[in-house]
């Protein structure tokens, strides 16, 4: 009966197991792919998908952070600190995001730096009734971006992402690259266990995924022109 049930426990972590690197894998662009997404994208939306992308963010990690969090001088091109809870001014109480831990979140271009000081920050309700006060993309909200972000993508023939698929291609992207140890890619995602990262080292692809700035870097593709391109 013991064996039986040591078995049963085993069984059911390998289907969560696979469940993830399946759900990793619907999630996944490659980085061409991704580029021809930006280029379909209204500027502005392009920008909001691009820094989803380059933090590895969940959205309201982005849509709760603002330029108080910004450490332009960190790193070779600057970086942002995303904290795990927020005190908010008037509420009395400390309120959690989804983020499992703080963690400053390094950029690898100079691209999410210089987009992000020039984004207007502004006020935005939650799903909790808290008021977001001097935050980046208050306007932007997950239900509307699915929206758009299915019209985009049935536009350049691949199959549907979210929001959140940024945060899976990033970390995806990072654990494949041989510029990143396996460790580094798990503090700068947030994953308080190793585990969650090793689903992405363990999701095999028709191609070998690669970082958005080496494809651009082999192709002689500039960025701005990309997120300009709609």
């Amino acid at each position: 009966m013991l064996a039986n049930l040591e078995l049963s426990k085993k069984e059911k972590a390998r289907n969560r197991d696979d469940r993830q690197i399946k759900r990793i894998q619907e999630h996944h662009l490659h980085a061409d792919e991704l580029v021809r997404l930006l280029e379909a994208a209204a500027p502005a939306r392009a920008r909001f998908y691009y820094l989803l992308y380059a933090g590895g963010f969940r959205i309201g990690e982005l849509k709760r952070h603002g330029r108080k969090h910004l450490r332009p001088d960190y790193g070779t091109y600057g970086a942002i600190n995303i904290l795990r809870t927020q005190h908010l001014p008037g509420q009395g109480e400390n309120r959690s995001s989804k983020s499992k831990q703080s963690r400053t979140v390094e950029f690898l271009s100079k691209y999410p730096t210089l987009i992000l000081e020039d984004t207007p920050v502004g006020t935005w309700m939650d799903e909790n009734d808290v008021e977001w006060t001097e935050v980046f993309f208050p306007e932007y909200y997950a239900q509307l971006e699915n929206h758009y972000l299915r019209k985009y993508c049935n536009k350049i023939g691949v199959h549907r992402v979210t929001p959140h698929s940024f945060r899976h291609m990033r970390i995806t992207h990072l654990v494949h690259s041989d510029d990143h140890e396996k460790d580094w890619v798990q503090r700068r995602s947030g994953h308080a266990d190793g585990k969650t990262t090793d689903h992405y080292t363990q999701t095999v692809f028709d191609r070998e995924p690669q970082p958005l700035e080496t494809y651009l870097e082999e192709n002689d593709i500039d960025l701005m022109d990309v997120l300009a391109a709609h």
